[in-house]
């Protein structure tokens, strides 16, 4: 179990770091006509703004995809660990432990490179959306970092051309999210079979069950916070579907995943309850002593 507290660490860390990115970027959206827009009202981001939103946006971007894989890593341990424990070694030694978060930042490099080379803040995205983020938000977009998916342009005679660049950089995000997908899928799958097959004694099952179910929990609440609202932003310019500033909810019940994973978490594995209710009841008896000593001083 050691490097697997390594990696709900590691998961409690990102998930500190994605609401500090949240928080100094500021991310907005907007949705006009086929283009889907991403742009900073940051505050803290000083000095040169443009590089700075840009920057700022790419890891909010890149942080979907860390997410996601981190989450994958998860149901694969618990497959390993429940399934083919032969294999756990791929967790266990360290080098190949050292390999799953090297190829965590490198899938995450590759995510934002592809955001840079098919979203970049490209002369026909800044046309497109000049008077519509000027008019909607006060926003110039020639001092300011934008990003998005541009996917039709306007031909002559009000026809439409086609922006592969847009077109192939988001299909590589949906490839990765694809491929994630398939393995949390097949992972949880097998597990749940083998569970309701396994012969393990009664405390251990339970045990297996509660961290299953936290783990089902832990990628439902993303899923459904981050992943599918964030897709619909994605999907809804192809369509010309236009939600406007109303593609800013996916933002705000992103920001609520934060909240409410902990406590489904705490709701559904009862020693995570009970190890936080010692230390609260620990912290409140310390300072009750600490009340009393002082009372007796005086």
């Amino acid at each position: 179990m050691g490097n697997y507290k390594i990696l709900m660490a590691s998961f409690a860390c990102f998930d500190i770091y994605f609401s500090i990115v949240q928080v100094i970027t500021v991310p907005n959206f907007h949705i006009y006509r086929h283009c889907f827009v991403a742009f900073s009202l940051g505050p803290l981001l000083k000095g040169n703004r443009f590089e700075s939103e840009y920057l700022g946006l790419t890891l909010y971007c890149c942080a979907y995809a860390m997410c996601l894989i981190l989450l994958t890593y998860h149901f694969i341990y618990r497959y390993l660990l429940i399934c083919n424990q032969h294999f756990m070694y791929l967790f266990n030694e360290k080098k190949y432990f050292l390999c799953w978060y090297i190829i965590w930042i490198f899938l995450a490099f590759l995510w934002g490179l592809a955001i840079r080379l098919s979203m970049y803040h490209w002369p026909q995205l800044v046309d497109y959306v000049r008077m519509e983020l000027l008019k909607e938000y006060a926003v110039h977009v020639d001092q300011s970092g934008i990003m998005g998916p541009l996917y039709f342009l306007d031909g002559p005679n009000g026809t439409l051309k086609i922006s592969w660049r847009a077109f192939v950089g988001s299909a590589f995000c949906v490839s990765l999210m694809g491929c994630c997908f398939s393995a949390i899928l097949f992972c949880g799958l097998k597990v749940y079979l083998t569970l309701e097959k396994s012969s393990m004694s009664e405390k251990t099952k339970k045990l297996q069950w509660d961290l299953f179910k936290a783990l089902l929990v832990q990628f439902s609440v993303p899923a459904l916070c981050e992943f599918m609202p964030g897709g619909l932003n994605f999907i809804c310019p192809i369509f010309a579907i236009p939600l406007g500033r109303w593609s800013n909810y996916s933002g705000i019940i992103a920001s609520l995943n934060n909240i409410i994973e902990p406590i489904c978490m705490l709701y559904f594995v009862k020693d995570y309850r009970y190890v936080l209710l010692k230390i609260l009841r620990l912290k409140v008896t310390l300072i009750f002593r600490s009340e009393q000593m002082r009372n007796t001083l005086k």
